[in-house]
């Protein structure tokens, strides 16, 4: 009698919980929204990323395609509803138009766990992140890049000795991998640029502080993939554990290095033309942190600092890969952008000069191309804040309550040939001045849109665009058979990484130098 109690326990137990999973799993079936079928208790629609057997980059794009001809589809993260919006006209209403309903980004960093990226604006919300915003593009003028751009080209100048290393060890060509020498690069560009420190970063023997962080934050591993999803996917998480993003070790690091620097500089009447000066300035200034409401202090200046770092790492040196990779694979594309690099630079007395960069439209095109195939942050994630209706371009209509996850594949935007034809073909005619005319707003999202759109594009692009013209403009570059093909993403990184690496065969072709 009581084995029979005890089974009976359990399969009322086992049925409250099975009811707890799935009860949401009506929800847009009652809203009358098109929507995945096939959920599993306690993963809904997303078992193959929370699994990590696919990253959010790959299963939102997935996702798009096999949705073609709706205007949104509703799926469930857990227990959670979510909404991808596909059509032009929602994603506008999502980003721009109906902005205040949609202007959060959904992750959550506890102050007292995060001290440093729980500060940062893409993180802090309403009138917190307004501030924080407006204090920051002041960093991103384009006096400001000028000035910042002295230090990337002696940056450049390591960087072009770093390869003439490689080709010289390998008897008049080097085999490198393009996210390793980008990373470099990005790495000892951020940290002079924005400290205003050497970062060590060209050196083979031993990475430098900079490296070493860029690898620990970034290099994918299963338990970086699944801390990515918890953090933006059920932050309730985060709360209950208190678990970090940044391990306490490289926020000591930032915090102490930091505060060496401006007590180094007050003490020396120092000012440097960097990010952290600007930073500086902005305290002396009388500038309030809203986030925490107390004066602009060490702590502030040292999250934006770190920021600056995080942010211009990972994504530029990703987007520098690519587009080589790219060049790669089209040498007549690669020899057309040589021979504008070549041309402008010897309108500016050979130099490759601020000037000079701004002048390489068709440079510019390459990347945006190669942004367009792959861009840095593949999905966009919001978060409902205020009750709001979309009405799709095919009349479906839904009202989104609060809380309810709303996602755009920037991946499958960029690949639906509805917008682009022959989308997989690599082709920066895209991209000429006719052609950005008269394409549809709201189809082409590698840096955001709208009130929320990335505050340091133009500082992206500029490391991106210098970065390539100098290697390009020394090596004629193929693909290494390390290479492999087709491409795989790595489902353990949030961001586009290569299984195995892009490989490449660097060829000098006259001189080396920079200038």
């Amino acid at each position: 009698m009581a084995l029979i109690h005890i089974v009976g326990g359990v399969i009322l137990l086992a049925s409250i919980y099975y009811y707890y999973l799935t009860k949401n799993y009506k929800h847009w079936e009652k809203k009358c929204v098109p929507h995945m079928k096939n959920t599993l208790p306690g993963f809904g629609n997303m078992a193959s990323m929370i699994l990590l057997k696919s990253n959010v980059y790959q299963t939102f794009e997935e996702i798009y395609k096999k949705w073609s001809g709706h205007s949104m589809v509703g799926f469930y993260f857990g227990r959670q509803p979510g909404l991808l919006v596909r059509d032009p006209e929602l994603v506008k209403c999502v980003l721009q138009t109906q902005f205040p309903s949609f202007s959060s980004n959904g992750a959550f960093f506890d102050p007292t766990v995060d001290r440093l990226l729980s500060r940062n604006p893409f993180i802090l919300e309403g009138e917190p992140w307004k501030v924080a915003r407006h204090q920051l593009s002041s960093a991103y003028t384009s006096g400001k890049l000028k000035y910042m751009y002295g230090t990337i080209r002696d940056v450049l100048g390591n960087f072009l000795e770093y390869l003439q290393g490689k080709v010289d060890k390998g008897f008049g060509e080097a085999e490198v991998e393009l996210k390793d020498i980008f990373s470099r690069f990005t790495a000892e560009t951020v940290a002079r640029a924005g400290l205003g420190i050497d970062g060590d970063a060209f050196n083979d023997k031993k990475d430098g502080i900079f490296i070493d962080i860029g690898k620990q934050l970034f290099d994918p591993t299963f338990f970086k993939g699944f801390k990515t999803i918890v953090t933006f996917f059920a932050p309730f998480l985060t709360r209950l554990f208190g678990a970090s993003f940044i391990p306490r070790k490289i926020e000591d690091f930032f915090i102490d290095t930091v505060k060496n620097i401006i007590k180094y500089r007050a003490e020396n009447n120092e000012e440097r033309s960097d990010f952290l000066q600007l930073m500086i300035n902005l305290k002396k200034s009388g500038a309030k942190d809203f986030a925490f409401g107390r004066d602009f202090d060490d702590e502030t200046i040292t999250s934006h600092a770190s920021s600056f770092f995080i942010e211009g790492y990972e994504t530029s040196s990703i987007t520098a890969s690519f587009v080589v990779y790219q060049l790669a694979r089209h040498p007549d594309i690669q020899q057309r952008l040589r021979d504008e690099i070549l041309s402008i630079v010897q309108t500016h007395g050979g130099n490759m000069t601020y000037e000079a960069l701004q002048e390489m439209k068709y440079l510019e095109q390459v990347i945006q191309e190669s942004m367009r195939l792959v861009p840095p942050g593949g999905t966009m994630i919001k978060v409902c804040t205020n009750k709001a209706e979309l009405t799709g371009c095919d009349g479906v209509k839904c009202e989104v309550e609060p809380g309810t996850m709303v996602m755009i594949s920037v991946a499958g935007i960029h690949k639906d040939p509805e917008y682009w034809p022959d989308p997989e073909i690599f082709d920066p005619e895209r991209f000429t001045e006719e052609n950005h005319r008269a394409r549809r707003r709201f189809t082409y999202l590698p840096f955001g849109e709208g009130p929320r759109v990335c505050i340091g594009t133009r500082m992206a692009m500029m490391l991106v665009k210098s970065v390539i013209a100098e290697l390009i403009r020394n090596y004629d570059i193929t693909l290494s058979p390390k290479t492999q093909m087709p491409i795989k993403l790595n489902p353990h990184h949030f961001m586009p990484a290569p299984v195995g690496g892009l490989w490449m065969k660097l060829k000098p072709i006259g001189k080396t130098n920079s200038d």
